[in-house]
């Protein structure tokens, strides 16, 4: 079909009035696959295609206006959705089923219910060199589960034991695994042999706030343990062998009042900082520590919001308003400033999704941000619109991921709900172009 410049929706009813279960449909109502097609669909704010989702969902009517679409939460599930990816597939995750999509065209590569594995709910999904790693609670009174597919097929790899079913995915790296097991117990796990490389505990007040899984491990305080609102030292671990490396104190000048947002592995560790008054607390830059001495490498006043390897080296990409540079994240001496390739380094980043006003009225225009670049606008009359993933990768640039209801799939709310509103029948998934 042509470009999707979605139509207006009619007001029906009488004059003032809104009659939101008799909204016209529009391009994306059809009950399967919506793609665009032609010159247009490239360009920034482009609906690249729709799917339909298969969960329930309902539109809450909150404080006198629509909000953002949700899923039906009953006794028996939470319905999602889910959502990772990977070299351009889109692993998602509703209720028991699991699909994987084509980010490039939407295309349903296959769909598997996890029943089969023994799970009743997907809850989290990472994608390991093995396979999608799928946590989720299994039958009821049997507690959690997690299992191994296979990224090419839908079907189950492996079926973790009783050690990883009762621990929590971290972070994933290759097939390293970091689990939490309880407040101060961590592990290091293999997905494709399942096996646990090694077990850990950190003091009390402590959290691992992680680094390269295959190098140096740092833990924190936990604020919400501790009451501590200041870093002031930094508990290291070998993640090679789980053996713990001593801690370090950060100096007076490299203290921050949050948790270290990024790591090298090269052993720099980027905090940022919050400038408060009695009112409100704002972004105030960032600080770069030695992660092995704990002294200031170096700070700026502009965020680090990505941290990349290119040929051996640690860069950090910063930006101050549209200003993009790359740094050398043990000097802070630019390597480049405000070039393409720069720009290519922070595509995939924070997309922002906004929500005009919508008094009386569920239909929604969604504005995405990138970094660096100004918003633009996808016109799509759609209904609770909720930004599920910000920018994938895909063979015509980032695409942002969003989920929201068509115009013409409200009917009343459903009587078997713990949220108030209006029932979706028409749940879709919309990639939009940057």
């Amino acid at each position: 079909m042509g470009v999707l410049a979605l139509s207006g929706c009619g007001v029906v009813g009488g004059e003032g009035e809104l009659d939101i279960y008799a909204l016209e449909p529009n391009e994306i109502s059809p009950d399967e696959l919506v793609t665009c097609e032609g010159e247009e669909c490239e360009e920034p704010g482009a609906l690249r295609w729709s799917l339909p989702l298969d969960g329930e969902y309902v539109v809450p009517f909150e404080y006198d206006e629509y909000t953002a679409m949700l899923p039906i939460e009953t006794l028996e599930f939470t319905s999602g959705p889910i959502m990772t990816h990977r070299d351009g597939v889109v692993f998602l995750g509703e209720r028991d089923i699991l699909m994987a999509v084509d980010a490039n065209t939407g295309e349903r590569l296959w769909r598997e219910s996890m029943e089969s594995e023994h799970l009743r709910s997907i809850e989290r999904l990472h994608v390991t060199d093995a396979g999608v790693l799928v946590s989720g609670n299994r039958p009821q009174g049997e507690g959690r589960g997690m299992v191994l597919i296979d990224v090419e097929s839908g079907t189950g790899l492996n079926t973790f034991d009783d050690e990883w079913r009762s621990a929590w995915v971290q972070r994933v790296d290759g097939n390293r695994v970091l689990l939490s097991a309880g407040a101060d117990l961590y592990m290091m796990g293999d997905a494709e042999s399942g096996e646990i490389l090694w077990s850990a505990e950190v003091d009390e007040d402590e959290r691992i706030i992680s680094g390269p899984l295959d190098g140096v491990l740092y833990a924190a305080d936990n604020p919400g343990r501790s009451g501590t609102t200041i870093l002031s030292s930094l508990s290291r671990i070998d993640g090679e062998t789980g053996q713990g490396l001593g801690r370090v104190d950060l100096s007076d000048e490299a203290r921050a009042p949050r948790p270290a947002r990024s790591f090298t592995g090269t052993q720099e560790v980027i905090l940022s900082r919050l400038e408060c008054d009695v009112e409100k607390c704002e972004p105030g830059g960032m600080s770069v520590v030695d992660g092995e001495t704990g002294e200031l490498l170096w700070d700026s006043r502009p965020f680090a919001f990505d941290v990349a390897e290119e040929d051996g080296r640690w860069l950090v990409n910063l930006r101050e308003g549209d200003d993009v540079r790359m740094v050398d994240a043990r000097t802070g001496e630019a390597v480049r400033e405000d070039t393409p390739d720069a720009m290519e380094n922070v595509g995939r980043l924070r997309t922002e999704l906004e929500y005009p006003d919508g008094y009386g009225d569920p239909r929604r225009q969604v504005a995405l941000r990138f970094p660096g670049q100004d918003a633009t606008a996808w016109d799509g009359d759609v209904i609770g619109p909720e930004l599920l993933s910000p920018g994938i990768d895909s063979e015509n640039g980032p695409i942002a991921m969003v989920y929201g209801c068509a115009p013409d799939g409200l009917e009343p709310e459903p009587s078997d709900t713990s949220r108030p509103g209006s029932l979706c029948v028409k749940p879709r998934l919309f990639a939009i172009g940057s």
